[in-house]
């Protein structure tokens, strides 16, 4: 793990995290993740259809690279 050696060789601390949902500009229109199914139904003025039974939770983050 490249983290490891980092802190072996620096011995700084170091943590690793995943966002696990992200969304912003620069997500490709072929993504198929809900924030982009999402917005093709509301270019095409189609209804968002929910795919659970909407009790799920999730950590979402806006990306936006400049």
């Amino acid at each position: 793990c490249y983290c490891k050696s980092y802190v072996v060789e620096y011995g700084v601390p170091a943590v690793i995290a995943r966002l696990a949902q992200t969304f912003g500009p620069g997500v490709p229109v072929s993504d198929n993740r809900v924030f982009m199914q999402f917005t093709k139904s509301a270019l095409k003025h189609e209804n968002i259809v929910l795919h659970t039974k909407g009790d799920s939770m999730s950590n979402y983050c806006y990306i936006l690279d400049k």
